[in-house]
């Protein structure tokens, strides 16, 4: 088996790449503006000993220009793992430890059997670093984020939103690509051309569902929402009570 999974997605996600910025070009569509499609960060111990762990978001809050991904899409890949050169990510985070970061180094920790959540965050278990998948169920983050305030035109950011779910935004490229052991979601709205499963419900904020091909697959409420809404900590009980019952 190949487990050399960076490669696979540079085999595999190339040619996708290359669909979506042809899509792109229409006399219609002015990429000003528009932040480029997330593609799913690897690290480079994935696959490599450590549990293979997805944690999955909503989508990017501001991200690299399209223009630049247009322009030279052959790097799309590179510059979505450089994220693991400097651990930037560690630094998406704030002082209540309840952010979808946070949350995803905890879920990491656990999942690991590391007792101290901070020395995934810390940069002191980079071994645990390096064996996280992160994606994003909309590639192409909502108008309304960045490129609304970026006066992109509104019908160019449609196209790129159209030609985003025909090529990345479905789960089932991320599973036959990175074939995880555990996919945890923080996004309850999951639209159905993303992940159509039966879902079990755990907590009215937490379920559990597996795909045709028996990938187990976790969906919560965004942390942020769980927190502001206090419950947080019991929903994270609960997901990890669940997660620590099983075997992967």
């Amino acid at each position: 088996m190949n487990t050399d999974y960076q490669q696979k997605q540079k085999d595999v996600y190339t040619p996708i790449i290359a669909a979506f910025v042809d899509g792109l070009r229409c006399e219609e569509f002015d990429s000003t503006g528009i932040v480029a499609p997330h593609i799913p960060a690897c690290g480079p111990a994935y696959g490599k000993g450590l549990p293979k762990v997805a944690v999955i978001g909503e989508e990017t809050r501001g991200w690299h220009p399209l223009s630049d991904f247009i322009d030279n899409p052959i790097n799309a890949i590179n510059q979505a793992n450089s994220i693991f050169d400097d651990y930037v990510f560690t630094t998406w985070t704030n002082n209540f430890g309840k952010t979808f970061w946070d949350t995803a180094f905890k879920i990491l920790a656990n999942v690991n059997g590391e007792d101290n959540w901070k020395a995934v965050k810390n940069r002191q278990r980079k071994d645990i670093l390096n064996s996280v998948l992160w994606c994003n169920c909309n590639s192409i983050e909502g108008y309304h984020i960045t490129s609304e305030h970026n006066e992109s035109i509104p019908e160019s950011w449609t196209i790129s939103k159209e030609m985003s779910k025909k090529h990345f935004d479905k789960f089932e490229l991320i599973e036959s690509t990175f074939e995880p052991d555990i996919t945890i979601i923080m996004n309850w709205d999951v639209n159905a051309y993303y992940l159509d499963i039966k879902w079990d419900f755990l907590d009215e904020h937490l379920a559990i569902g597996y795909t045709d091909k028996g990938s187990l697959v976790y969906r919560m409420a965004h942390p942020s929402w769980l927190n502001k809404n206090r419950k947080y900590d019991e929903v994270l009980e609960l997901l990890f009570e669940s997660i620590n019952k099983k075997s992967y």
